[in-house]
């Protein structure tokens, strides 16, 4: 078992692992274990620019980091960034397309066998489902907070959203197709 934790010193913030001190930072979050305690995650800021920190190891800068999260099986990790005013959905520290606005609550979410991932993003005042990188075709003009997307199997995920004019519930269905 590890243990992490964070810890001030003066004014700057470490992360301290199995009794092991990480760098200096303004600020650190977390921390983050996976699921398996092999692997740590932080968000950590420096300088008024944003890092995920993993393994020990930082990542590019954004303006902000948030919501670190490790699939099931603790081989991959996907977070929140905000570059200016855009929002951004980081997997396997592949930035994903930039849109107006992520929800901080459940995104992202990785499938049950941690192949897939899924989230809703706002892209010029439409919410839409967001799978494997790939926006859905349907835009509503809200989703519900707390509807966050939902892995029934490994290749189907679903959410809820709302069509304002109709004031009517959409449901989002996707089926992964395997390759």
């Amino acid at each position: 078992a590890h243990l992490a934790y964070r810890a001030q010193s003066g004014e700057k913030w470490h992360m301290i692992k199995d009794g092991r001190e990480g760098p200096a930072y303004d600020t650190v979050t977390g921390p983050l274990m996976s699921a398996d305690s092999a692997r740590l995650a932080y968000c950590a800021k420096k300088n008024d620019k944003w890092y995920l920190v993993l393994d020990g190891k930082e990542g590019p800068a954004y303006d902000l980091v948030t919501n670190p999260l490790f699939s099931p099986d603790s081989r991959r990790i996907a977070y929140i960034a905000m570059r200016g005013d855009k929002w951004t959905i980081v997997i396997d520290g592949n930035e994903g397309p930039l849109y107006d606005a992520v929800p901080e609550e459940g995104s992202p979410v990785f499938s049950p066998d941690s192949a897939h991932t899924a989230y809703m993003a706002q892209k010029e005042n439409k919410w839409l489902l967001v799978v494997d990188g790939k926006e859905t075709a349907k835009r509503v003009d809200n989703f519900l907070p707390g509807s966050i997307p939902v892995f029934t199997s490994p290749t189907h995920v679903h959410s809820l959203g709302l069509l304002a004019e109709k004031e009517d519930f959409v449901r989002f269905e996707v089926e992964i197709q395997e390759k």
